[in-house]
């Protein structure tokens, strides 16, 4: 490649999602709007963040979400996940083996009360086994008999002591004896054979062989996690700390005896391990692999985050947790891995097809794909398409992705991509359309090419000094692009000759046409606007930050995508107004067929509009002049609020000078929209006196020159 995949539109991408997300949430406590219509908007990037794994009979896995504490299970290897209502609450721990299934669960009242619930048809229905009003038994077992073990804190009239307990079908018996150390201090527990007992606390790992009666610190080491795998071996990680140095620690004679294997220093989460003896650690930089007969650790990634959970399932495949990222699955015993959906990737560009399908595009994580709405997603393999996906488009029966190895397509819904511009279009291929005569356009870091028959063969296009970026073409027959540098551009001959509309700028993050043949750019601060097919433009501003996708609903609305969620105008870009994903970098939107908005989120997943969308009506009024109010109350003692209005977009400062004309606090200094704003200043810390505060705007439509000043007076009186 002589361009790096990284270009012109991701080096700017990158820059202004962080500034501008900042901007936009200070400009959001300050002045709120609302449209007649306000999208609801659900998250359809497949299973959230998870912190608890288990497999139960027949391979079905299930999964506990961190954030909300519900559980999902799959039947399908982890492909498909079903969410559960029961049991419901604030799931602590799930634990499954066979049909047998139990849960713990925290319920948070007056009295704070802990419940357990058992299933014994795989968590199809469940009865409550317990009911306690503080959190006493912990860290539940399932031996290979069926039997439901718990390690008990028990308060005596000097300490706390902990004991196994049995469920015994109708109740719990404690059997054994005290553990050999007091309190609530151990880290986990596990019944790992018909009467091997294992024990985690602060003196190391105790272990049992007569139920619990006995007990023998087999290892000086405390542990973190404990997991006998499907290689019949005890593995036990240490994260590292300030008094030991951590790694993971095997056993063969079930505790008997250990020996480390390494992976110091790490903070380990959870261990487990294959029938081929392969080892698995997962800590907060991501999961490790330890291989048999091998003498050092491999990282695998895939990614360098947190990770609470692997387990290895029954079918040898594994399947890792990550509270912020999802869920990944590994067919390979850990070679590669792949996300359950889109959640944390880079995703730059989507499309719904006329079957409902959904294509994600993202910044080297090639493709996911989703056919029944987001429940499940599935990425494409390695090798099979390029990693950096920054465009996709529909065609007759085709999908096609530009790529920064090309254009590729599939005529089989995505399962099989076959590279069409391979050793005849030079460069990435930034963008495709394709249009209403059946032509497919690419641009690409060095012009355009087009093709007439599918992509089979290729002919250069025009704009051949000009590296395009982004393409869209009108019902009318009119095909425009956007480039890095030299501005915007459109044909009417399908792409023999070119005819330049301007906008040489360096901030183009998107153009599209809306079934009016109205052309749209998307820039930094709003849009670019032209009802005669780009012979003249008329700038709206509304944002704070790059404008990086639009989608059309019809001819009566218009949707963006910025650093600060999606905004919602009338045809002609007018007025604006916020429509949801706030906190969210929206980096593509389009419309599926049954009129739900679909929105792709910068390392935040996707999201899709709970109900079609009827016309939105913005009536959004903005003030005839820009004004700074006395302010309220005044003298005042400690604190003020200061108030002001714009009539237009202007970069505002508000300024507080003392008596002696020094500067005491800048209280606004950023780019704001039209709109009315308050702000409270408090004085605790300034003397009593008099005090000036100073109002200043700069119009970009002045070309910079200030438009607005204003000073008024107040008095702080202790």
């Amino acid at each position: 490649m002589t361009f790096s995949t990284h270009s012109v539109v991701v080096a700017i991408l990158k820059k202004s999602i962080i500034v501008s997300v900042l901007v936009g949430l200070l400009t959001a406590l300050c002045c709120e709007v609302s449209p007649s219509q306000t999208i609801t908007w659900k998250d359809i990037s497949g299973v959230p963040g998870c912190s608890i794994l288990a497999e139960g009979d027949h391979g079905t896995l299930y999964a506990v979400t961190f954030f909300d504490s519900r559980y999902y299970s799959s039947s399908d290897h982890g492909l498909l996940w079903v969410r559960s209502s029961q049991p419901g609450g604030q799931i602590e721990e799930f634990v499954a083996k066979g049909n047998i299934v139990v849960a713990s669960r925290f319920v948070q009242g007056v009295t704070n009360i802990h419940q357990v619930f058992l299933s014994t048809d795989a968590g199809s229905s469940w009865r409550r086994i317990l009911s306690e009003p503080d959190f006493y038994y912990q860290n539940f077992s399932i031996s290979d008999s069926g039997v439901v073990f718990a390690a008990v804190t028990i308060t005596l009239p000097t300490e706390r002591k902990i004991r196994f307990a049995r469920y015994n079908g109708q109740g719990w018996d404690l059997i054994g004896s005290y553990l050999p150390f007091s309190g609530a201090g151990y880290t986990t527990a596990t019944v790992a054979g018909p009467n091997l007992f294992i024990v985690v606390g602060p003196g190391g790992a105790y272990l049992s062989t007569d139920y619990a009666v006995t007990w023998t610190n087999s290892l000086a080491i405390g542990g973190a996690a404990i997991d006998y795998g499907r290689s019949n071996k005890l593995v036990m990680g240490v994260s590292a700390d300030r008094s030991v140095e951590g790694g993971v620690f095997v056993s063969s004679d079930l505790g008997q005896h250990w020996s480390n294997l390494g992976l110091a220093g790490k903070f380990i989460t959870s261990v487990s391990s294959d029938t081929t003896g392969t080892i698995f650690a997962t800590t907060d930089f991501g999961i490790y692999r330890h291989k048999a007969g091998a003498d050092t650790w491999e990282y695998v990634g895939p990614i360098s985050k947190f990770f609470d959970k692997i387990i290895v399932t029954s079918s040898d495949e594994e399947i890792a947790a990550s509270t912020d990222y999802g869920i990944f699955r590994s067919t390979d015993h850990g070679s590669t891995w792949s996300p359950n959906g889109p959640r944390k990737a880079d995703i730059f560009a989507l499309l719904t097809t006329p079957a409902g399908d959904i294509f994600t595009g993202t910044l080297g994580n090639r493709i996911f794909k989703s056919t029944n709405g987001g429940l499940s997603w599935q990425q494409s393999s390695i090798g099979s398409i390029g990693d950096y996906v920054y465009s996709l488009a529909f065609g007759g029966s085709t999908v096609y992705a530009g790529t920064d190895d090309g254009l590729y397509a599939s005529t089989d819904n995505g399962e099989t991509w076959e590279n069409k511009s391979h050793r005849s279009v030079s460069g990435s291929a930034y963008a495709v359309v394709s249009s209403s005569w059946g032509d497919i356009f690419i641009g690409t870091n060095f012009g355009m090419y087009s093709s007439s028959d599918g992509g089979n063969t290729w002919t250069t296009a025009g704009l051949n000094n000009s590296k395009v970026l982004f393409l869209a073409a009108s019902a009318s027959g009119i095909l425009y692009a956007a480039t890095d540098h030299d501005g915007v551009f459109s044909s009417n001959d399908h792409g023999l000759t070119w005819h330049s509309r301007g906008l040489v700028r360096n901030d183009i993050q998107t153009i599209a046409v809306n079934p009016d043949n109205q052309v749209f750019i998307g820039v930094y601060g709003g849009i670019f606007h032209s009802s005669d097919d780009g012979v003249s433009w008329a700038q709206k501003t509304f944002t704070d930050g790059y404008v990086y996708a639009l989608a059309f609903q019809g001819s009566q609305n218009v949707f963006a995508g910025t650093p600060s969620g999606v905004f919602v105008s009338d045809t002609g870009g007018n007025s604006w107004v916020a429509d949801g994903l706030q906190n969210q970098s929206v980096l593509c939107l389009t419309f599926d067929g049954s009129q739900n908005l679909v929105a792709g989120a910068y390392r935040g997943g996707v999201y899709q509009s709970a109900q079609a969308l009827t016309a939105v009506e913005v009536t959004q009024e903005y003030p005839s002049t820009t004004q700074l109010f006395q302010n309220y109350p005044n003298p005042f003692n400690p604190s003020t609020r200061l108030e002001f209005q714009l009539a237009e977009y202007g970069l505002v400062t508000l300024k507080l000078f003392n008596v002696l004309g020094e500067e005491v606090t800048t209280l606004i200094s950023e780019r704001r929209a039209p709109g009315d704003y308050r702000i409270e200043w408090d004085g605790s810390h300034q003397p009593s006196g008099v005090y000036f505060y100073r109002l200043q705007v700069d119009y970009p439509s002045a070309g910079g020159r200030r438009g607005f000043t204003s000073v008024k007076k107040m008095l702080l009186v202790r």
